[in-house]
């Protein structure tokens, strides 16, 4: 009885926003923005995938599976020795009970982009993000440079686009109100920094004010 109750629990575990994996580490999971719709397609397809491929395939080749085709992201929860391997699979990571130090932001052309985390020039984190699609301008990217965290709140309602939530916001530039914050990272911003919810969640916990935040553009 005993051992079925641990498999039903474990079955269950597998089926939900935190998944258990890497010796007790964690893993959790969202859609690439709030859109409902995107939800109740990719949902129900993820969770099948999951009943059927868990502990059969490596934890770090289920985004790439499931990802592009239902705009899931995955944030693994790891341990230190695992992020050469993560880094190898693309899949979003964080080495579990780290004190974040700095975090750079990169860029592309077409606002495509990563977050990296830094604990004392020991990389500690990396995972998707996006932002603006032009470098000039109104609603560009933020300028290549060096910021800081300035403030946080759990739900910042735009003044620029009044209505839009931005929940998990992490304030970088007040003149031009840049936050990162959670938000759809499959279409452009308009100069904010979008995460996908597991990944904005988690850093804003992790984010003091006052934190170093490096802007990087890539060709």
């Amino acid at each position: 009885m005993k051992t079925i109750t641990i498999l039903f629990f474990f079955m269950i575990t597998a089926l939900t926003a935190e998944i258990t994996t890497f010796n007790g580490e964690w893993a959790h999971w969202g859609w690439f923005g709030n859109n409902p719709q995107a939800g109740e397609v990719s949902g129900p397809v993820v969770k099948v995938y999951l009943k059927k491929n868990w502990g059969k395939v490596h934890p770090f080749a289920i985004q790439a599976e499931v990802g592009n085709k239902n705009h899931v992201e995955f944030l693994w929860k790891i341990t230190p020795d695992l992020v050469t391997e993560a880094e190898k699979s693309g899949s979003s990571y964080i080495v579990g009970g780290v004190k974040i130090t700095n975090v750079v932001l990169s860029f592309n052309s077409k606002g495509s982009g990563k977050i990296s985390l830094y604990s004392k020039g020991t990389l500690v984190g990396r995972a998707n993000c996006q932002t603006a699609g032009k470098r000039e301008g109104k609603y560009s990217q933020l300028a290549a440079g060096n910021y800081n965290v300035l403030g946080k709140k759990e739900m910042y309602v735009s003044t620029e686009f009044p209505g839009a939530k931005m929940p998990f916001s992490l304030l970088l530039d007040d003149i031009r109100k840049i936050y990162i914050h959670q938000g759809d990272i499959s279409s452009l911003a308009a100069g904010c920094i979008r995460l996908s919810k597991p990944v904005a969640k988690t850093l804003f916990s992790l984010l003091r004010v006052g934190i170093p935040v490096k802007v990087i553009h890539e060709p």
